[in-house]
């Protein structure tokens, strides 16, 4: 197979050396600077400063006799002439960090595995827990689908009871209209009842007030009847002393005469003094007569006012009842 060039990608580079020491670059016929040169080169991937790619006459034996890796870091071998060669030994440093970042990761891949080894123990020590814990969200979730259930049956029961309850209010409603339109074609009459309650309120009080005026006049006339009982007791008892005072007057007179009859030589005196007796006597029985005509004219009109004030009490005793 032969090898087609990119067109574009060729490039020819010459240098003139002079005896003066002095060079001359050339890029593709065209005269450059030394820098530009270097640029160009190293821009298509030429590496000038590990230029060991040249294997310079007498070089080969030295190469050969090279140890496979220098002993210390003062001397070089194989590896490290080929490291220089292509430019790897840059990537010492670097690898040696990388090769300390690895043991680092390792140790700390070592302690996270531990740790993962514990976590596995403990989980393997929690199974049964996590069974019990399964097995409780199991049957909570059977619960709350059971909760559910019966939240949407009571809610259907309760809009249910709300179209029930809705159908009542309109019902209410409309009666509620009802009674108001009653309400508002019985405004007339409930006025005209509320004027003659009125009227009657005030008539009422009227009696009240006659009733109450009687009440004291017949407390006045009960208060001057009772002084009149107690005035005819008083006149009784002493109407029994006199009539008392008479039968003793009368047992005396029977007496005197026993004793005129016994005593004829004082007939004459005796029948003085029976004669002053029986002119006492008539004058007490006088007096007592006298004593009930007085009575009588006294108790009479006060007897009439008491008839009289019952019989106007009747008539308001009834209304108030």
């Amino acid at each position: 197979g032969t090898v087609q060039p990119v067109e574009g990608t060729e490039l020819v580079v010459a240098r003139e050396a002079k005896q003066d020491n002095s060079s001359t670059y050339w890029v593709n016929g065209k005269r450059a600077g030394r820098e530009e040169v270097v640029t160009l080169l190293k821009r298509r991937g030429i590496d000038l400063d590990h230029n060991r790619f040249l294997i310079l006459q007498g070089e080969v034996e030295q190469i050969a006799m090279m140890k496979p890796k220098a002993p210390s870091a003062h001397e070089d071998g194989l590896l490290e002439y080929l490291e220089d060669i292509i430019g790897s030994n840059r990537l010492k440093e670097p690898i040696a960090e990388a090769q300390t970042q690895v043991e680092t990761l390792n140790e700390s891949r070592a302690a996270r595995l531990n740790a993962l080894k514990s976590v596995e123990q403990q989980m393997q020590s929690l199974e049964p827990r996590k069974a019990e814990a399964e097995t409780y969200l199991h049957t909570e979730a059977q619960l709350h689908e059971k909760r559910s259930a019966l939240y949407q049956l009571s809610a259907t029961q309760c809009q249910a009871v709300v179209t029930e309850s809705e159908a009542k209010v309109e019902l209410l409603s409309e009666r509620l209209r009802d009674e108001k339109e009653k309400a508002k074609a019985n405004a007339g009459e409930l006025a005209g009842l509320e004027k003659a309650y009125k009227k009657g309120k005030k008539e009422h009080e009227t009696v009240l007030a006659q009733l109450d005026e009687s009440k004291k006049l017949f407390q006045s006339y009960e208060r001057d009847d009772l002084q009149k009982r107690e005035e005819k007791a008083h006149l009784k008892t002493q109407i029994k002393k006199a009539a008392a005072t008479a039968d003793k007057d009368s047992r005396k007179l029977a007496a005197l005469r026993d004793e005129i009859a016994s005593l004829g030589g004082d007939v004459p005196r005796l029948q003085a003094e029976a004669e002053a007796a029986a002119a006492t006597r008539q004058a007490a029985e006088a007096e007592l007569e006298e004593m009930y005509d007085a009575i009588r004219g006294q108790t009479e009109p006060l007897r009439r006012k008491i008839e009289t004030a019952q019989r106007e009490r009747e008539p308001l005793a009834q209304a108030l009842a």
